[in-house]
């Protein structure tokens, strides 16, 4: 057992020395192959700068301000150091005569002419370097020389037709924060462009700098770098720089410039976004880190000038609303003043028919009735609703006088639960009922039966039924046609003009629905029904 414990850890310990041996050509190896592929993408580019080189030789300001690249061959490539990430060194911000040759180095990030790469690889020797980007689809170079406190730039891109592409997308990682937003950039930034108050106070500002965060374009970016620099080809300006990384991983090169009170603020993509940009511009308005409490006056002011309009309107509408009803009043007054002289006539009809008939008991009573009637048709025709239980003593006594004149039997069918003091229009059922005295029993010979019914459809909404067994409706219009050609029921018309009138400006109308019982039965007659909301 022993023997077998000593040569189990032996080989154990063996292993992990061959290991601890082979690990650092391992990674040499990897190392040293993606040197080779690199040299063998570059060439491309050698091949072009050999090209310009023999292009300018001719050309002397120009050859000699390019004399600090044109040195760079494979040669050189050979000799100089690799690295798949710029080295620590030459890591910064350096500004160049012209701000577009202005460039901008991170560890895995170059932005260059407004424009955010990824480093592909990275070769330097003395003060010459060239930068690989990661561009698949348009493969670049930078060669760049930083001696003399001056960067000379060139930026070269590949002519060769059969470079293979590599369709492979980046992979990023999410760096860590190493830095804060700078004291002086932090806080909430309003648009320029933004102008309405309301939008600022329900809308978060477009552009926030807090601690290692930045909100804009609706993302979160957290800042990886952030320092002040110095304006490109100006001497005592200074603007800021942040890369920074959203959630994704993706990241964003910004830039801000203050102008008095306006803030330029940049910001430059590596990838496209949704909507197909990689470059943005805006001009912010700085503010303090509670912008809404800054606007609480104008919003306070915007408050008081809504009150005051939507106060002015709806005095407006409250006034539109009373003339409507002044109007409205006026006619069903008017229609009242007709509606009386109606029924008087038709009631002086009645004593006439029955003095035509000798008898004079008969007309002596009704006259006597007809006269408690009129003072009641009389002292409400003042009032726009009366209670139902006056409505109903009326129309019962009305239906007994003109039993006098045509016998007919009619009864009265009421709801117990119905409240008997509620109010109802005046006189709204009288003509429903005189119609089908008059126009629907007298001229029958069948037996002669009204009803009147009320009934609580809900406890706001009462439904009133009057229906008999007379001629029906369409039999009716029909003999009214032809004995008096264009003649309608006055009482009927003046009475649905009279609900249009009550109707008016309420949300809950009073419904009429008027059938010929032949349409639903065998029998003959009119059903009337009316839906009066209390």
């Amino acid at each position: 057992m022993n023997t077998f414990k000593k040569t189990f850890l032996t080989c154990l310990f063996s292993m992990l020395l061959w290991l601890s041996w082979n690990t650092p050509s391992l990674a040499r190896t990897d190392l040293d192959a993606l040197r080779q592929k690199a040299a063998q993408e570059v060439l491309p580019h050698l091949a072009q700068l050999e090209k310009m080189r023999q292009g300018i030789q001719k050309d002397t300001a120009k050859f000699a301000r390019m004399q600090l690249l044109l040195d760079i061959d494979q040669a050189w490539v050979q000799q100089a150091q690799f690295s798949p990430r710029v080295v620590a060194d030459w890591v910064g911000y350096r500004p160049a005569a012209s701000r577009k040759e202005t460039i901008d180095l991170f560890e895995e990030y170059v932005h260059l002419w407004s424009k955010l790469s990824k480093v592909a690889y990275f070769f330097h020797r003395g003060d010459q370097a060239i930068v690989g980007l990661d561009m698949p689809e348009n493969p670049t170079v930078i060669l760049f020389n930083r001696s003399k406190g001056q960067l000379n730039l060139q930026h070269l891109l590949v002519l060769s037709e059969n470079r293979p592409v590599n369709n492979q997308k980046p992979q990023f990682k999410f760096l860590p924060t190493q830095k804060m937003v700078p004291s002086a950039l932090q806080g909430e930034y309003i648009s320029t462009t933004r102008r309405s108050i309301v939008e600022v106070w329900r809308t978060e500002a477009p552009a926030i700098f807090r601690d290692s965060l930045i909100k804009a374009l609706d993302r979160t970016w957290k800042v990886y770098t952030a320092e002040e620099i110095k304006i490109p080809g100006k001497t005592d300006e200074m603007m800021y720089r942040i890369l920074a990384f959203d959630k994704n991983g993706i990241p964003g090169y910004f830039t801000m410039k203050k102008d008095g009170m306006i803030w330029h603020f940049n910001l430059h993509l590596e990838q496209s976004d949704k909507l197909g940009q990689n470059n943005y511009q805006f001009q912010f308005f700085a503010k303090s880190r509670h912008l809404r409490g800054r606007y609480l006056h104008f919003v306070f002011m915007s408050y008081l000038v809504l009150q005051f309009l939507f106060g002015w309107r709806t005095e407006r509408k409250n006034r539109k609303l009373e003339a409507e009803r002044d109007r409205a009043n006026l006619a069903l007054m008017g229609l009242r003043a007709r509606l009386n002289p109606h029924f008087l006539f038709n009631t002086l009809g009645s004593i006439q028919d029955l003095m035509n008939q000798n008898n004079l008991d008969a007309a002596n009573r009704y006259f006597s009735e007809m006269a408690e009637l009129l003072r009641y048709v009389v002292d409400s025709a003042s009032n726009d609703y009366v209670l139902l239980r006056d409505e109903l003593n009326a129309l019962e006594k009305y239906c007994s006088l003109e039993a006098l004149r045509t016998p007919f039997e009619y009864s009265f069918v009421v709801d117990p639960e119905i409240d008997l003091d509620t109010e109802v229009p005046t006189m709204l059922l009288q003509p429903f009922v005189e119609n089908a005295i008059l126009h629907g029993l007298r001229p029958s010979t069948d037996p002669k039966v009204l009803l009147l019914k009320l009934k609580l459809k809900t406890p706001k909404l009462l439904v009133i039924t009057i229906q008999d067994t007379g001629i029906g409706i369409e039999e009716s219009r029909r003999r009214t046609h032809l004995l008096s050609p264009g003649r309608s029921h006055q009482g009927m018309d003046l009475t649905n003009q009279r609900i249009e009138l009550l109707n008016m400006g309420k949300s809950d109308p009073i419904e009429l629905e008027i059938q010929d019982r032949k349409r639903v039965s065998k029998q003959s007659g009119t059903t009337v029904r009316l839906y009066i909301p209390i």
